[in-house]
């Protein structure tokens, strides 16, 4: 069984995603609240995260699987209530810098919040855990302009440096911006700049292209195109589209990929819940390239759900009518069952495998091959998980 969308889909200004692709469980014990989440600019397949109010002052890198990468300690800082953190833009030109935002107030009793900023370190994905201390970091010192509120999402602006506050608790919350450059020295005031008619943003990022912004809630992500026209809050007005999500128990944290191929979401620990980290890729490369090769007129996404025990969808898209043959095989290399053979107009497409062989019995719990292939010639594949 499949589904289509029309082809008017891949020209339209918002991108599709895929639903959740499991990562792995945040494997280090000690990340067990994790507030906020941001992909490393110089580091391949390395994300930084941290932990909410409570833990010292400490951001964690691990890989884009959950494993574990190192430590990195911020010497005399304090993590008052740490709810966020960004990748971007700072006073050294090609050089980015990690914002880590105490900006959390749940009684709205503090008047003054915190942004520390340092060059972003150089950590592997793949080699031993490295931790480190440093203390060349610079404090942001910043009032909102109307007061003291709960705030717990920060924004980077690639394009100049801005950092923008989202407060939470607000019927519609306020943003507020911090005009660059950032003085380290005086107090700031982060400027009431636009109200949304959303409530309870806990968490956000800005796509490193600068064109795209997401905004998280415990139950939904919204997006916005930016207008790179206008400043980065005109945008934030317009009216936002909502993106699939699958909501996580207390799910705070949102940031693009490195390379704006979709994003990343992180849940915190809790009842002895393990914290998963999830993966939304985009499915076609409507304002972006997937493939480099630009002869490839189709692109095959991750299953989901994955694991599955009764259905599953499989994402695809064609930028030209084509001839798409869609299998399942298993690791022997057999082909078990065929899910499409047919011509198919360009489009957003969903293949639904319910777990059946071609005798149509249930196939034995295991992984699984699929494969995509268009035209008679070219072939993607992927891997899915079945469970009785």
């Amino acid at each position: 069984m499949f589904i289509c969308f029309p082809f008017s889909l891949l020209l339209a200004q918002t991108p599709q995603f895929s639903g959740p692709i499991f990562q792995g469980i945040v494997q280090h014990n000690e990340i067990d609240e994790a507030s906020g989440i941001a992909a490393s600019v110089l580091n391949t397949d390395i994300l930084w995260t941290h932990n909410d109010s409570g833990d010292s002052a400490r951001i964690f890198a691990m890989n884009i699987h959950g494993q574990h990468r190192g430590t990195v300690t911020l010497a005399g800082a304090e993590n008052r209530d740490w709810e966020d953190i960004a990748v971007g833009p700072g006073p050294a030109t090609d050089i980015p810098y990690i914002y880590v935002a105490d900006i959390g107030d749940n009684n709205s009793r503090y008047s003054t919040k915190y942004i520390y900023r340092f060059p972003e370190p150089i950590f592997s994905s793949s080699e031993a855990v490295h931790d480190t201390t440093i203390t060349n970091f610079a404090r942001i010192k910043f009032q909102l302009q109307d007061g003291a509120r709960d705030t717990e999402t920060l924004l980077s602006d690639p394009s100049n440096g801005d950092l923008y506050i989202i407060s939470k608790r607000e019927t519609n919350v306020r943003v507020y911006r911090l005009t660059s450059p950032l003085d380290t020295t005086n107090l700031m005031i982060a400027h009431y700049v636009a109200t949304l008619p959303i409530t309870y943003i806990v968490g956000g990022d800005i796509s490193h292209s600068g064109d795209e912004i997401l905004l998280k809630t415990y139950t939904n992500i919204f997006y916005w195109r930016r207008d790179k026209s206008k400043p980065l809050w005109e945008s934030l007005t317009a009216t936002p589209d909502t993106l699939p999500y699958t909501p996580e128990p207390q799910g705070e944290a949102i940031c693009w990929a490195k390379n704006d191929s979709g994003f990343f979401t992180v849940s915190e620990e809790i009842a002895n819940i393990p914290a998963n980290l999830f993966f939304y890729q985009r499915l076609h490369t409507s304002g972006m390239k997937i493939h480099p090769d630009r002869r490839i007129n189709f692109f095959l996404g991750q299953n989901f759900p994955n694991p599955f025990n009764q259905l599953t969808k499989i994402p695809f898209s064609l930028t030209t009518p084509a001839r798409a043959k869609l299998q399942i095989f298993n690791l022997p290399g057999e082909c078990i069952a065929t899910l499409l053979d047919e011509n198919i107009n360009a489009g957003i497409h969903f293949a639904i495998w319910d777990g059946k062989n071609l005798a149509n019995n249930l196939v034995s719990s295991g992984c699984y091959v699929y494969q995509l292939s268009v035209n008679h010639k070219k072939c993607q594949t992927g891997k899915l998980l079945f469970l009785k």
